[in-house]
């Protein structure tokens, strides 16, 4: 994990809890595109008691399911693309890294709306993505990633019926790379 990453990802889970927008000690959390666990062995395990997990990928998967078995606080691991996946609960918190930016527009809006409806009243979505400033939207077909402009991000959080309470860029990123973007979502009632 980029040191930058996971500094700014433990700064936001102290900030959020000393604003007591999150109670790990009660709080559940799902961790969507969680890739190989990384924030999970690294983060979350030490916050939370109940962490549930979605990876679209069976390889990155078998990552995460070698640490549930010494950590009680992983609970379900779905193995589905974020499309075809299906709420069983509502969470307190739901967490996406590097998510929306590998989504078409119309698949992003779904899931962001699915997600909307799965999230309890007073629940946050925490969403890292890289931003291309200042509008333009870069396409890579080698990583079938889509970087968009602020500006596109805050189009779908308002169509999906979310509003930023906070937003920030990653603190040390490097500059030769997009700018990574940390979005705080609440539910719009």
């Amino acid at each position: 994990m980029n040191l930058s990453d996971k500094n700014s990802t433990k700064e936001l889970f102290n900030f959020l809890t000393s604003k007591k927008l999150i109670n790990p000690k009660e709080d559940y959390i799902f961790e969507i595109a969680a890739g190989n666990g990384r924030i999970i062995k690294d983060i979350l395990c030490e916050l939370f008691s109940k962490i549930d997990v979605l990876e679209p990928s069976q390889a990155l998967a078998s990552y995460i399911e070698k640490m549930k078995d010494s950590n009680p606080n992983i609970k379900p691991i779905y193995i589905t693309s974020v499309e075809n996946f299906y709420f069983e609960r509502k969470y307190n918190i739901l967490f996406a890294g590097w998510l929306v930016g590998n989504l078409t527009d119309a698949n992003a809006l779904s899931f962001l709306i699915k997600c909307r409806t799965n999230i309890h009243e007073n629940g946050i979505f925490i969403i890292k993505d890289n931003l291309n400033e200042p509008n333009a939207i870069y396409s890579s077909s080698e990583m079938n990633q889509k970087i968009r402009p602020f500006k596109s991000y805050e189009m779908l959080f308002e169509l999906s019926r979310f509003k930023i309470i906070h937003d920030e860029d990653t603190k040390d990123w490097p500059k030769r790379c997009y700018m990574l973007k940390i979005f705080i979502l609440k539910p719009k009632n």
